[in-house]
């Protein structure tokens, strides 16, 4: 299933509230028009929201925002907003969103990410991650 997956970036309002429903397959609620205009906004500042389709059907989302350590030269890529629609998980394609983001990854970068779902820490330590601390995982190409 995973090699029919395409990853590209959501440039649509429309694609947020589909991103958005896979948040409430999982019983997170939201409200759609703060939402939407937190997207604007994040957008403007420099964030990506990227989305896993199959046949024109979002199944996944994953958000990276770049940030630059003011003391020394390095940057690292902070990962949130990550999910996988439940008609899917378990197939892949949750592994070839990370591998994405993995791949954005420069020599020495590191990615930064909380997580609140305790299913996924098995997820993220097979894709090389760290847990650091409670609900932090870091991981350095």
């Amino acid at each position: 299933m995973s090699d029919s997956v395409i990853i590209s970036k959501v440039e649509k309002i429309r694609d947020v509230e589909r991103i958005l429903n896979i948040w409430g397959e999982n019983g997170i609620k939201f409200n759609l028009k703060q939402s939407e205009r937190h997207f604007c906004q994040s957008l403007a500042e420099g964030y990506k929201l990227y989305k896993a389709e199959i046949d024109n059907e979002i199944i996944g989302a994953v958000g990276l925002r770049t940030c630059h350590d003011i003391c020394e030269a390095d940057s690292y890529l902070i990962m949130n907003n990550f999910v996988v629609s439940s008609k899917v998980r378990g197939k892949g394609v949750g592994s070839k969103l990370i591998s994405f983001v993995k791949d954005k990854v420069s020599k020495g970068q590191k990615i930064i990410l909380l997580c609140n779902n305790e299913k996924a820490y098995k997820l993220y330590e097979k894709q090389g991650f760290k847990m650091v601390g409670a609900r932090l995982f870091i991981f350095e190409k």
